[in-house]
């Protein structure tokens, strides 16, 4: 596995190579975090959302408009804003792993084209979960995706779908964003201890310095709910 560049995936990462890591997932996890340490630094962002509705198969957001999709989304329909929540079970990891190659590659192919800067606000990201209670197969899709991917597409991890404990422990898989919709917000004591279901703001962040990250909340007036139209976000992929 060779390093490109700080902003795209190591390639070249075969299937069998991604496969694989589902017997090996505390390398899937340092490995996902060295490829977040080379585009991220220390810090994980947060991103407050609405609540979605129920999650089939997939959900886009699109011009902050919620549409459910029957499949996921083919790689080469993507457009500049997309937030997606994938379904991925066990039974999906042979073609989640052909799909996230698929994905880096019109990615690498666009962003060569035209130039897309991969820098500042990523305007794309996706966020795996699935119905297992096995949290390991959940800390593998995340591994991957961050692992294949490059920077311009966030790898979030949901905590409203993972549940905030599992979320914290994505952090360790390679997960750079924490996203889901925020409880009211309370005063926290000093030690800084949540809640055990604490999702404010102020508990997100203090979720991930306990983690041992440092936390980027931004401005909600400059990053609404799945908001795509960002004035920050690079021009659309076509």
């Amino acid at each position: 596995m060779t390093v490109v560049s700080k902003n795209t995936a190591s390639t070249p990462l075969s299937k069998k190579f991604l496969l694989d890591l589902r017997e090996r997932r505390l390398d899937a996890g340092r490995l996902a975090v060295e490829a977040r340490r080379r585009f991220f630094g220390n810090t994980i962002a947060t991103r407050e959302t609405d609540a979605p509705p129920p999650v089939g198969r997939a959900r886009r957001w699109r011009d902050t408009q919620s549409q459910e999709l029957q499949k996921w989304p083919t790689t080469d329909s993507w457009q500049t804003g997309d937030r997606m929540i994938l379904r991925v079970e066990a039974a999906d990891a042979s073609e989640w792993a052909t799909y996230l190659i698929d994905l880096a590659a019109v990615f690498a192919e666009s962003c060569n084209a035209q130039r897309v800067t991969q820098h500042s606000v990523a305007p794309f990201s996706i966020a795996p979960f699935s119905s297992s209670q096995a949290a390991t197969h959940d800390m593998w899709a995340i591994a991957t995706a961050r692992l294949t991917l490059p920077s311009i597409i966030r790898v979030e991890a949901r905590h409203d779908l993972l549940g905030i404990h599992l979320a914290q422990v994505s952090l360790q898989f390679g997960a750079d964003t924490l996203a889901g919709p925020p409880r009211d917000s309370r005063h926290l004591p000093l030690a800084g201890v949540t809640r055990p279901n604490e999702t404010s703001a102020e508990a997100i962040c203090a979720l991930i310095r306990h983690a041992g990250f440092e936390a980027d909340h931004p401005d909600k007036s400059s990053n609404t709910p799945e908001d795509s139209s960002n004035p920050r976000n690079p021009p659309p992929l076509s």
